[in-house]
């Protein structure tokens, strides 16, 4: 079989899919490689707006392993960054697992990772453990600030987000000039 190369895409939140930058950066990036390697791009798909925390809901990323598998020895995947196939250690270590056992060289072209290169499959699977221990702390950081930026809001009685919180309701007080004016007398 000749070679092809499979691309994945992922940004987490449609505020960066609005703006725009994220995934047609990654999808650039990807395109440009395959085409320096001079390699023909089998599939390139993207998730938008999902977060990388757990493997579920993301089509995405489904349809290009089903791809990149069935295609076989000869395929490569190639993600902008590592933590773009998962946030979660253990899932990423899982799918590449799966991947190198298959066959298929895996780069993830801003962590400087190639599975065809000198320092071998060895080597990527402990860089891979490290970045992706890495990026679940920093999943994990996030989730964090989250939690305590949402029990800052409720000790201040404010609304976190757009929405309020399950059990509580928006109050919006409207003052009029009337009101103000029997309010200081």
């Amino acid at each position: 079989m000749t070679t092809q190369v499979f691309g994945y895409a992922r940004v987490s939140t449609l505020t960066q899919v609005r703006d725009g930058e994220g995934l047609q950066v990654q999808r650039e990036k990807i395109a440009a490689w395959a085409t320096y390697q001079g390699l023909p791009v089998g599939l390139l798909d993207a998730d938008e707006g999902v977060s990388g925390a757990s493997m579920e809901n993301r089509p995405g990323l489904r349809r290009v392993l089903r791809a990149v598998l069935g295609h076989g020895e000869g395929a490569v995947l190639v993600v902008y960054k590592l933590d773009r196939l998962g946030r979660n250690a253990l899932d990423v270590q899982e799918t590449l697992a799966v991947l190198l056992d298959a066959g298929v060289r895996v780069v993830a072209l801003s962590d400087g990772i190639d599975s065809a290169s000198g320092m071998g499959a060895a080597l990527l699977k402990l860089l891979t453990s490290i970045l992706s221990t890495f990026a679940e702390l920093e999943k994990e950081t996030i989730r964090v600030r989250l939690l305590d930026g949402r029990k800052r809001a409720d000790v201040n009685d404010r609304t976190y987000a757009s929405e309020p919180r399950y059990g509580r309701r928006r109050v919006c007080l409207l003052y009029t000039s009337d009101a103000a004016d029997e309010r200081s007398s």
